[in-house]
C-alpha cells in the first residue's frame, strides 16, 4: 500500500524550533455511519527532532477519511491543532488548506464522538449485565421452582390450619374414622407431620411439610453446586464485539482497518497471568474499564505464551482470517489441542471422594485441585526433589560428579562395563538440536528417551561437544577418572571457565532470586592473548576478578616460563617461541584452597618484524583520539607497510596517524546525525544518490583559529569547506548538509533547501561514509568503545544499557561487513579504571566493576568468532591498575614525613592511560596486528 510523507515543522507553523515537541496524526472515518467505538483506524506518534521537524508516513484519503494532526509542548500541553486530507503526493503540513476540505459528515462525526464513546460505555455495561443474567439463568430457574413449592406449601398449611393439633391424641379424639390431621413436628427441616385416623389409630403416612430452614439449605447447596463456567478455549467467535476486517493496534489498544483479519472481543483475564495462544498477532490488555494499559506488535503467527500485566482485565487479540476456526486462547504455560469455545454447568458438589483404589495415569490435572485443596500437612515429608521445583535451577555445569558411578564405563549401547579408568555420569537432561560442550574429552556417550529408552548416535570415541539428537531426553556420558574434579558440561559450543555442579535459585522465566549464596560467576579473560616476541604481557588478577579483595590469596595464573610479581603474572616471549601458543590458566580457590573456578586461556607469540601492507581503521572515544598506544608499534619494524585511515588527526600518536576518535562519545553517538552539534561521518542518507557532510556550523568552528575540542583534529578535511559559510567548496548533485535549522542540498548550480524526508532520513551506513570522504577498504577495523557508555552503570542497570549498547555494536559490524566484506574486526575491551590508593574509592571501584561486566559479556559474545573474522583484544585484563596510569602523590596527612608508598598513590586521571600504562597496551595491539597481518 502506497503511503507518502507528510512533514511536521514547528518552525514554518510559526511555533519556533521546537526539539522533542511530541506530535500526533491521528485518521479516521469521515462519515458518521461508518464510526467504529469512536476510534481513529490508525494513530501515528513522533516527537521533533532539534530542527523542530518530525514526519510521517500516510496513506492518502479517499473522501471517507480524513486526519487530525495534534502538536503537544515539551510539558504535554497542546500548542496546534489541524484537521487535513492527505494528497497522494509528498506534502509539508504547512502547506496544506485549512480544513474547510472536510465534508460536513465528517464534522457532524467529530462533534458525535463524545455521544458514540458514552453509548458505548453503556452497551458495554448492558453487555456485561445481560451476560451475567444469562449465565445464572439455570440457576434462577431452579430457585423459582423450590419459591413455587414454598407457595404452594403455604396454601397447604392455610387450608389445613384447621386441622392442625398439639399432638396425635387430641387429633384422634377430634376426628371420624379415615379422616387426615397433622401435628407440628421436632425436625427443624419440618413443619407438619401428617396422619390418618386408622380406627382410632393414629397412622404416620410419612409425608411431612418442609420448613423455611430446609428451602433455605436446599437453595445454598444448589447455588453452590451449580456454577457456569467458560471452557478451556476463552475466544468467543460470536462475542458481538468480533470486529470483521479489523486488527487490534498493540501500540494504543484501538482497531483499525484492514482485509483478512478480524478483531476478538474484549476476552476476560485475570492480571499477572500467563496464557496460551495459538496464533500470535497484534494484541492489547485493558483493565476493568476497557481502559488500554499495553500491547505488543509481534505478529509471527505461531503459537506464544503472553504474560498479563498487573490490573489486566481484559484482552484482545488480532486474527489472521484463515486462523479463525482454530484460534485458541487458554489459561497457562503451554499450548493444548484446540477446542471450540463453550460454557458448561459444572458440579462442585459430584465426585466429591475419590473411590478407585488406583488414579489413571496423569488423571488429575492442576485444573481438577481446587485452589487450597492441597495442605502442606498432606505432602509427605522429604518427598519434593528438586527436579519438581519451579525455582531450583542446576547451574552451568550439568555434570554432578557425587551422583556418578566410579570405576565403569557406558557403551554407546547402554552396556556397562567395569574399568577403573572411567566414571559415568547419572542421566543428564537434554534438550533435541542444543549443542553441549565439555572441558574434557567424553569417552563415550549414550543417548536416551523420554522413558530412558536407548536412541542411536551416542560417541564411541573422544568428543568435547554433541548436539543432542532429536527425541533425545537424556545422556549418560563415560568420562576419565583423573578428571572427575574439574569436568565440567554445559550448554553452547565454547568451553567456559570451570564451576561446581550446583542448584542456583532462580524462577522459570529465568528471573534471578535474590539470597545470600556466595557468587560462583566472577572470573572473566579472553580465550587468547597476543603479544609479540620481545615484548611483555603481564595478567593482573585484581582485572579479571569481579570482587578482588575477596579472594585476595587464593587467585593464581600459571603459564610456562611465567613470572610472578605479586601483582601479575608476566612473560616476555622469546624468537624461538614464535608461533606457539603457551598454555595458560587462571584459577580461584575457596577458603580451604579447592577450586571454585578455572579458566583456560592461551598466549600467541606473533611475528614483531611482520610487514604485509595493510590499512587500518581505528574507531572509538579519547582513548582513540589520543592513540598514544600506537606509538608501540609505530616505533617497531611492524610500521613498514602499516598505513592508517579515517577523518581525524590523532592528538598523542608520534608519528601522528588517521582515525575516527572522538572524546567523550559512546557508540550511540556515532548513530546520532549530528552529536551535540558535531560529526557522526557514518550517519548518512537513506536513499542512494545522497551524502551527507555535516553541518556548516561544525566546519565554521573547524576552521576557526581556535577550534572547540570536537571540532578541532580535522587537519586533514577541514579545507573542503569553506571557512565562512562551512559549504562544501566543491560539492557533487545531491550532496546534502545541515544549515541554519534544516538541510540543503547541491542541485548542480546552488545549494537550495531540501525536507529530509527527500533523501529518506539517516541510517548507519559504512559504504557511503567510506564514499563521502574517499576512505580506503581498511585490512583491519579496531574498534574501542564502551568506557563512555559503563562510566556511571550499576550492576542492576547493566543489563538494560549493553542490550542497547550491543545492538548497535552489531549494527556496526554488520555494516562494516556488507561494505567490505574481508576486513577483519577487533572487538577491544576496554582496559578497568584506575585504582586510588590502597583498596580504591567509590567512584573507581564502581567504574572497575561496570568494565568488569563489560569485560565478561564481550567475551561471551565475540569471543570464538574468529572464523566471522572477528577477534577480542583483551586490554582489560593486561593493564595495571597502579602503575599503568599517571600518578600523583596523596600523603595521609600534611605533615607526614616518611617516604609515599604505593598506598598513598593517587591518579591525576583515573581514565586515560599513563606512559607506561600505553606501552602495555600497545604490546597487546602490536601482538593482534601482527597476528592478522
Amino acid at each position: 500500500m502506497t503511503t507518502y510523507t507528510l512533514t511536521v515543522s514547528t518552525n514554518s507553523l510559526g511555533l519556533g524550533v521546537i526539539n522533542g515537541a511530541k506530535a500526533s496524526v491521528e485518521r479516521k472515518r469521515a462519515l458518521v455511519s461508518e464510526l467504529i467505538n469512536g476510534s481513529p483506524l490508525s494513530k501515528n506518534v513522533a516527537s521533533t527532532n532539534n530542527l523542530g521537524v518530525a514526519s510521517f508516513q500516510l496513506q492518502p484519503d479517499d473522501g471517507s477519511t480524513f486526519y487530525e494532526l495534534k502538536i503537544f509542548d515539551l510539558v504535554g500541553i497542546p500548542i496546534f491543532y489541524k484537521i487535513f486530507q492527505m494528497p497522494p503526493v509528498d506534502i509539508s503540513i504547512s502547506d496544506l488548506p485549512i480544513q474547510d476540505i472536510i465534508s460536513a459528515s465528517a464534522q457532524q462525526a467529530i462533534q458525535s464522538a463524545s455521544d458514540a464513546n458514552s453509548s458505548k460505555v453503556a452497551a458495554e455495561s448492558a453487555k456485561t449485565s445481560s451476560e451475567s443474567a444469562r449465565d445464572a439463568a439455570a440457576v434462577s430457574s431452579t430457585n423459582a421452582n423450590l419459591s413455587k413449592v414454598a407457595a404452594e406449601n403455604a396454601m397447604n398449611i392455610a387450608t389445613l390450619s384447621a386441622g392442625i393439633y398439639s399432638s396425635t391424641a387430641l387429633g384422634i379424639a377430634a376426628t371420624s374414622n379415615g379422616s387426615y390431621f397433622s401435628v407440628p413436628s421436632a425436625n427443624n427441616s419440618e413443619v407438619l407431620i401428617l396422619y390418618k385416623n386408622v380406627s382410632g389409630v393414629a397412622t404416620d403416612t410419612l409425608k411431612r411439610t418442609p420448613s423455611k430452614f430446609l428451602l433455605d439449605a436446599t437453595i445454598a447447596a444448589l447455588n453452590l453446586k451449580a456454577t457456569i463456567a467458560i471452557g478451556k478455549n476463552l475466544y468467543n467467535p460470536n462475542d458481538p464485539d468480533v470486529a470483521i476486517n479489523y486488527y487490534v493496534v498493540g501500540a494504543t489498544g484501538n482497531i483499525a482497518a484492514l482485509t483478512n483479519y478480524r478483531a476478538t472481543g474484549y476476552i476476560q483475564v485475570s492480571g499477572s497471568t500467563n496464557y496460551a495462544v495459538s496464533h500470535r498477532h497484534q494484541y492489547a490488555w485493558y483493565d476493568s474499564l476497557k481502559n488500554f494499559i499495553s500491547g505488543s506488535t509481534t505478529a509471527d503467527n505461531a503459537p506464544a505464551i503472553i504474560a498479563s500485566p498487573s490490573g489486566a482485565a481484559y484482552l484482545r487479540f488480532s486474527i489472521y482470517t484463515t486462523n479463525a476456526a482454530t484460534f485458541q486462547v487458554e489459561s497457562g504455560s503451554a499450548n493444548t489441542a484446540y477446542e471450540a469455545y463453550s460454557r458448561t454447568l459444572q458440579d462442585s458438589l459430584l465426585n466429591s471422594s475419590v473411590t478407585s483404589e488406583k488414579l489413571a495415569a496423569s488423571s488429575v490435572v492442576s485444573q481438577k485441585i481446587a485452589d487450597g485443596a492441597v495442605v502442606t500437612e498432606k505432602i509427605k515429608r522429604l518427598s519434593v526433589n528438586p527436579t519438581q521445583t519451579t525455582f531450583l535451577v542446576v547451574g552451568k555445569n550439568l555434570f554432578n560428579k557425587n551422583a556418578a558411578t566410579i570405576g565403569a564405563y557406558c557403551t554407546n549401547t547402554n552396556v556397562v562395563v567395569a574399568s577403573g579408568t572411567y566414571d559415568i555420569s547419572e542421566y543428564i537432561p537434554i534438550t533435541p538440536g542444543t549443542a553441549y560442550k565439555s572441558n574434557y574429552n567424553i569417552r563415550t556417550s549414550c543417548y536416551y528417551s523420554e522413558d530412558k529408552s536407548v536412541i542411536s548416535g551416542g560417541a564411541s570415541s573422544d568428543i568435547t561437544g554433541f548436539t543432542a539428537p532429536s527425541g533425545s531426553a537424556f545422556i549418560r556420558i563415560s568420562i576419565y577418572h583423573s578428571n572427575i574434579d574439574l569436568f565440567q558440561l554445559e550448554i553452547g559450543t565454547v568451553s567456559t571457565s570451570f564451576e561446581r555442579y550446583q542448584y542456583l535459585l532462580s524462577s522459570l522465566d529465568g528471573v534471578p532470586i535474590v539470597t545470600s549464596t556466595v557468587e560462583t560467576d566472577y572470573l572473566t579473560i579472553s580465550d587468547k592473548q597476543y603479544i609479540s616476541y620481545g615484548k611483555e604481557i603481564s595478567i593482573y588478577p585484581e582485572n579479571i576478578i569481579k570482587d578482588y579483595k575477596e579472594y585476595r590469596g587464593r587467585v593464581g595464573i600459571s603459564f610456562s616460563g611465567g613470572r610472578e610479581t605479586g601483582e601479575s603474572t608476566k612473560i616476555i616471549p622469546t624468537a624461538g617461541q614464535l608461533g606457539s601458543t603457551i598454555s595458560a590458566s587462571a584459577i580461584v580457590c575457596g577458603t580451604d584452597f579447592s577450586p571454585l573456578i578455572t579458566k583456560n586461556f592461551s598466549i600467541v607469540v606473533t611475528n614483531p618484524n611482520t610487514s604485509t601492507p595493510t590499512n587500518i581503521q581505528n574507531i572509538g572515544d579519547s582513548h582513540t583520539g589520543r592513540m598514544t598506544w600506537a606509538n608501540v608499534i609505530n616505533a617497531s619494524p611492524a610500521a613498514v607497510g602499516l598505513t592508517f585511515s579515517g577523518n581525524r588527526t590523532s592528538n598523542n600518536a608520534s608519528p601522528s596517524v588517521k582515525c575516527e576518535g572522538q572524546g567523550g562519545w559512546n557508540i550511540g553517538s556515532y548513530f546520532t546525525v549530528d552529536y551535540y552539534g558535531y560529526l557522526s561521518p557514518f550517519m548518512q542518507p537513506i536513499n542512494s544518490g545522497y551524502l551527507y557532510y555535516g553541518m556548516t556550523s561544525f566546519w565554521i568552528d573547524a576552521n576557526s583559529a581556535t577550534p572547540s575540542y570536537n571540532a578541532g583534529s580535522f587537519t586533514g578535511i577541514k579545507s573542503l569547506f569553506n571557512a565562512t559559510t562551512g559549504r562544501k567548496i566543491s560539492p557533487n548533485v545531491n550532496d546534502v548538509m545541515g544549515d541554519g535549522g534544516g538541510y540543503i542540498k547541491w542541485d548542480g548550480s546552488a545549494w537550495v533547501a531540501v525536507l529530509s524526508s527527500e533523501f529518506g532520513g539517516f541510517g548507519f551506513s559504512y559504504a557511503k561514509y567510506r564514499s563521502a570522504w574517499s576512505i580506503p577498504s581498511p585490512d583491519i577495523l579496531h574498534v574501542l568503545l564502551g568506557t563512555n557508555d559503563f562510566s556511571a552503570v550499576s550492576e542492576s542497570s547493566f543489563a538494560s544499557v549493553y542490550a542497547a549498547y550491543k545492538s548497535k555494536y552489531d549494527q556496526l559490524i554488520s555494516s562494516v561487513k556488507s561494505d567490505t566484506p574481508t576486513v577483519k574486526i577487533i572487538v577491544g575491551i576496554p582496559f578497568t579504571s584506575g585504582r586510588q590508593g590502597k583498596y580504591g574509592t567509590l567512584t573507581t571501584e564502581k567504574n572497575k566493576m561496570a568494565l568488569y561486566l563489560l569485560a565478561k559479556k564481550l567475551n561471551s559474545d565475540y569471543g570464538g568468532r574468529e572464523a566471522e573474522s572477528i577477534y577480542v583484544l583483551d586490554y582489560h585484563s593486561i593493564v595495571d591498575r597502579v602503575y599503568g596510569y599517571d600518578n600523583a602523590y596523596e600523603p595521609p596527612f600534611n605533615d607526614y614525613s616518611w617516604p609515599i608508598t604505593g598506598d598513598g598513590i593517587y591518579k591525576s586521571d583515573n581514565v586515560h592511560l599513563g606512559v607506561d600504562g600505553n606501552k602495555q597496551m600497545g604490546n597487546a595491539y602490536m601482538g593482534l596486528i601482527q597476528f592478522l597481518r
